[in-house]
């Protein structure tokens, strides 16, 4: 999901999409909603600031996201009893 614009409106209608079924923000003409791409590049007119889980990792002109979806493994312990 990427937005083409960040006014409040959106992002309101966004977010109380995302709350719900999610099919309103799937229709948004402010919406770009892809869920066949493996790879997407950002590139911005400058430098951008980005973070990872909140955490900076500075400025740069570009980022390339990769989707792999076999990447993490997650083990879930099992309360006793």
């Amino acid at each position: 999901v990427a937005l083409r614009s960040l006014d409040a409106r959106t992002l309101l209608g966004v977010a109380a999409s995302a709350r719900g079924t999610g099919a309103r923000l799937r229709r948004h003409r402010s919406v770009v909603h892809r869920t066949d791409l493996e790879r997407l590049i950002v590139r911005g007119h400058r430098e951008f600031p980005h973070q990872v889980d909140g955490d900076p990792l500075g400025s740069t002109r570009h980022l390339e996201l990769v989707h792999r979806p076999r990447s993490l493994s997650l083990v879930r312990p099992v309360a006793p009893g």
